[in-house]
């Protein structure tokens, strides 16, 4: 439902769900309680679909890349949480999971850098931060239709890597 309407009611989740609003509250005393529990959830999924970057050994660039493709997929459930992170961001569990994958990718980053895959001169909280922006940007444009999981990461990629200017 929120993926549909983010500003569905409560009312409108239980019903979608086919339980009484009754049941739904004690589950999720506020929708605030509902949108974290979604984000947590997300933040977890998104633990467990890049796990194997980290079991194959990837680093740098082929590290980012299989992030960014790994990550696409998860847009088409949560994409609602791009309007919706006000709710979740106060919360310190979801905010120390958010800031452990962040630290995250800026190791990534910075073996990218290494590499010579990405501009040693340009911060890498700068890079994970632009990072972050296109990937809800994507997120969205997969949620609305309007590019398909692998359209968004080679959007994504090709932007980070190659930057969005003519190709020389």
């Amino acid at each position: 439902m929120l993926a549909r309407n983010p500003a569905a009611s409560m009312t409108d989740v239980a019903n979608l769900a086919g339980v009484g609003r009754a049941t739904l509250y004690r589950h999720f005393p506020s929708r605030t309680a509902l949108v974290r529990e979604l984000a947590r959830e997300c933040l977890r999924r998104t633990d467990a679909d890049l796990a194997p970057v980290a079991d194959a050994g990837l680093r740098g660039r082929r590290a980012l890349e299989a992030v960014i493709q790994l990550i696409m997929p998860l847009a088409r459930q949560f994409h609602f949480l791009l309007s919706l992170w006000s709710y979740a961001e106060d919360d310190e569990d979801i905010r120390a999971i958010y800031d452990r994958q962040l630290t995250q990718l800026v190791t990534l980053v910075e073996e990218a850098k290494a590499e010579g895959s990405i501009d040693a001169a340009v911060p890498a909280a700068w890079v994970v931060s632009s990072l972050d922006a296109q990937v809800a940007a994507a997120w969205w444009m997969v949620g609305n239709g309007l590019f398909t999981d692998s359209e968004a990461a080679e959007a994504v990629i090709r932007s980070l890597f190659d930057g969005i200017g003519p190709r020389a």
